[in-house]
This record gives C-alpha cells, structure tokens and sequence, in this order.
C-alpha cells in the first residue's frame, strides 16, 4: 500500500515565493542546481513530492477535520503514483508558489499549470492533460462581451498573484486596473465586497465559484475566447526521462478516459456542478 503525506508552508513563504515568482522568469536561481535528475530521486527515494493548493474546487480541497485531500489533482496524483510505484508526499502551496517551487526542487510536479511563455522560460511542461479556458466572474449588473469591454479606465480587476490569471491580466490589459491578491480567494473577497468589478478565473474554477455563490456575480467568457492547455509543471534539467514518463501516463490516462472521469467527477462532487452545464463554448 502506497503512503502519503503532507508537507505545510508557513505564510512567509508563501509570500515570499508569490514575489519571487513574478520576477523568476528566465532569470537563473542562484546557487548550484541538483545534479541528481527528478527521476532517479523519486525512484531511489520511493516519493514522489507533488504541489498542491487547498481551496482550489475542483482542483484540490482538504477537509480542515480530518486533513483529506479531495479534487481531480488529487485523484490524477494518486493514479500517476501508483503507476510509478511510489509513495505521494503532498507539498502545500499556492498558484504563484508553484513556479518557484518547482524551480528549487521543492516538489517534483505539479498538476493544473498552464504552460505560458512566461512559464516555459522557468520551467517545463508535459503535453496537455485537458484544455481549459480562461473567464470572468463579474459583479451584477456589470456586462462584460470582449476583454476590450474589460480592459478600460475604471475598471477593477482581481487576480491573485504570480497565476496564470495574473500572467493574462498582465498580457491583455492595459487600462484596467488590476488588483494583486496573494490567493484566489482574497480576490474574490475583493469582488463580493465591491472593491473589484471581476475577477479572472480558469472555466473550472470560475464555474464552481458561481455553483457555490451565486450571490457573487455571473461567469462572463470574453471573445476572443482565450484558451490554454492545462500541464503538470516539471524542473528543468538535462535528463529527460521523467517528461517522457509522464507524458507516456498521460497519454494512456486520457485514452483510457481517466482523465476526463475525474473532472467530471470531481465538479459533481466537489461543486454540485454537472458537466451538462459548462457554457457551449467550454468542452470537458
């Protein structure tokens, strides 16, 4: 029977890592990197470290009782442990940590990263494990059709730092006003209590967010609709076996139907959301 456990972040870090993030980049880490390769660790140590955010419906929840992880990063890291054979060691974080700890051999993967360029320069990605989209929670009233509609003088938009929701706000608008929160949920806070028009989500967190509390707003997906491949994010380095390992566990896991099995099940589960209900435009 294979083990987990569970390794904690103090909040300096996290802040700290969330800071560093933004400026990492290509820039090199300074001291000397780990000659030994991700692989041969996770294989001699019979571990495989794996970044997690709490909080994150779908993607990771954990119940503050008995300190289970539930979410489709969590049942995909459990599947591609068993297929390595090894045990799983969950390393708390958070989206804008998750760079910079890959990038200090922190953790070994990390599920649910878009590859940005930003990104790419930094760190390594396997082939997709689904394609997910980018949208909008909006306060009432507010009607959002094009990030153009968005992307004007008085405008507030939440994002939290050092995320991909963060690299697209960066990317696409230059008016606005954006706001940086150190995690999603202090974004959201920003816009229930008015002090953000809307906030950028991925379709599946912005999709359990409106499920969850529709008091908060309406899910907007702007044209043109800004789409992007959902990753696990590795260290870069010579050796590379472990992207080919995983890459190979990715590809019999979405042929097999795995993959999408546990999206579906875990928007059920976790958001009361059915898969019959995502907008058209959003395809699981």
């Amino acid at each position: 029977m294979f083990r987990e456990k569970t390794v904690h972040p103090t909040r300096r870090q996290f802040v700290a890592g969330a800071a560093a993030t933004i400026a990492a980049g290509a820039a090199p880490l300074v001291g000397a990197q780990p000659s030994e390769s991700t692989l041969s660790r996770v294989r001699r140590t019979g571990s495989l470290r794996l970044g997690v955010v709490p909080g994150a419906v779908p993607y990771a929840v954990k119940d503050l009782v008995s300190g289970e992880y539930q979410g489709f990063c969590i049942d995909l890291g459990r599947d591609l442990a068993r297929h390595l054979q090894v045990d799983v060691t969950w390393v708390d974080t958070s989206w804008g940590n998750a760079i910079l700890d890959l990038r200090t051999d922190k953790v070994d993967a990390h599920f649910g990263l878009a590859p940005t360029a930003q990104r790419r320069q930094a760190v390594d990605f396997t082939e997709p494990l689904f394609n997910n989209m980018n949208s909008v929670v909006a306060r009432k009233g507010l009607q959002f059709q094009t990030w153009a509609d968005i992307d004007r003088p008085g405008v507030t938009v939440a994002v939290d730092v050092g995320s991909s929701h963060d690299q697209l706000a960066t990317r696409l608008l230059k008016q606005a006003d954006v706001r940086r929160f150190d995690s999603i949920a202090a974004a959201t806070l920003a816009v229930q209590s008015g002090r953000a028009d809307c906030q950028i989500l991925a379709i599946l967190l912005s999709t359990a967010l409106v499920a969850k509390r529709p008091d908060i707003g309406h899910l907007v997906l702007p044209t043109p609709y800004d789409t992007a491949p959902s990753c696990i994010g590795v260290r870069q380095q010579s050796d590379p076996r472990f992207v080919q390992v995983l890459n190979a566990w990715i590809a019999e896991a979405r042929a097999s139907g795995r993959v999408r099995a546990a999206l579906v099940a875990n928007m059920h589960r976790l958001a009361k959301v059915s898969v019959d209900s995502f907008p058209p435009q959003v395809r699981i």
